[in-house]
């Protein structure tokens, strides 16, 4: 038997084994699920009240705010927004309660302030990373309560509050 190129013996085998071949159809199924993103362009937000904060000030507007979008595939509503921080709210409008406490090793004093959100527009994504999803914007407020606080030293105090979109 003549001994074959390994490279032809190669090209045989394959040609061999083209011609006993079979093909089947697989179908592909998928359900999707309502999806929401936050935009990560609100990957770190952070509200700055106003420094000129005294003990005797009876502020109640707003000192600041952030804006917050997501993303939600299409027909996807936003079935609630829920603030939160030493009390919850998913009142539009409704003030919720934070605690600031002051930056500083071994101090302990802490400063309330209000925090509440405001629905923005709704708008449909006509093209980029997110075309064809809905934006909703959520408007985050904080401001100091009405009442004054005395309990105090200066400093920086630091606090939170969580915004929790449900769809």
């Amino acid at each position: 038997m003549p001994r074959l190129h390994p490279l032809a013996l190669l090209i045989s085998l394959t040609s061999a084994a083209l011609a006993a071949q079979s093909s089947t159809t697989i179908p592909l199924n998928v359900t999707t699920s309502s999806s929401c993103v936050f935009d990560q362009a609100n990957s770190a937000p952070t509200i700055d009240l106003y420094p000129e904060y005294k003990a005797g000030s009876v502020t109640s507007g707003p000192q600041g705010q952030v804006s917050v979008s997501v993303y939600c595939n299409k027909n996807t509503p936003i079935s609630q927004r829920t603030l939160i921080g030493t009390t919850s709210t998913s009142t539009p409008g409704a003030h919720v309660t934070a605690v600031l406490t002051q930056f500083s090793p071994g101090t302990t004093d802490q400063l309330n302030v209000e925090a509440w959100f405001v629905t923005g527009p709704n708008s449909p994504v006509i093209n980029g990373t997110y075309r064809g999803a809905t934006r909703s914007v959520t408007l985050v407020n904080a401001g100091w309560p009405s009442a004054p606080q005395f309990n105090a030293s200066s400093g920086f105090y630091t606090g939170s509050v969580s915004l929790v979109i449900s769809f």
